[in-house]
This record gives structure tokens, sequence and C-alpha cells, in this order.
């Protein structure tokens, strides 16, 4: 689970990929909101990776969403 003091991370990695429509724009309060939902690789103390789960229990589904790698990670399976 993303602390608050991974926000700067998550933004750096998901700011790229909001500017370009790949993801869905969040305000910092948004995704502080989410950050329960959020998990979080940090590689040398740096995030490189996020991903978010957002469950609908009732529905028995769930919603995966902002995920994004750092680009020096791409393509080097750093998240396996």
């Amino acid at each position: 689970m993303a602390r608050a003091t991974d926000l700067a991370g998550i933004r750096q990695i998901i700011q790229p990929l909001e500017q370009s429509g790949t993801l869905v724009r969040r305000t910092d309060e948004e995704l502080l909101k989410a950050l329960d939902s959020f998990v979080v690789v940090e590689r040398e103390g740096q995030i490189i990776t996020c991903a978010a789960l957002f469950p609908f229990f009732e529905e028995k589904c769930g919603e995966v969403a902002a995920i994004a790698v750092s680009p020096e990670c791409r393509g080097t399976r750093a998240g396996r």
C-alpha cells in the first residue's frame, strides 16, 4: 500500500502518461484519497512503478488503474 510520502514519486512517473492522454488525469487530492488502493515498487529509494486496484465488492469485480513504470525501467523486467 502506498503512503502519503509516495505521492511525489507516483506523480513523477504518472504525469507524463497523463499529459500524453494514456492515463486519466488525477489531482494530488484525488491521488491522496486513493493511496490505499495503490501499490508501489521501489528501487534504491525511488518509486519505479505503481498501480492501483479499486475493488467493487458488491459486483464481485474490480478495476486496475494507473499502471505506470518509470521510463528508465521499462523493458528491463524490473517488476519481476
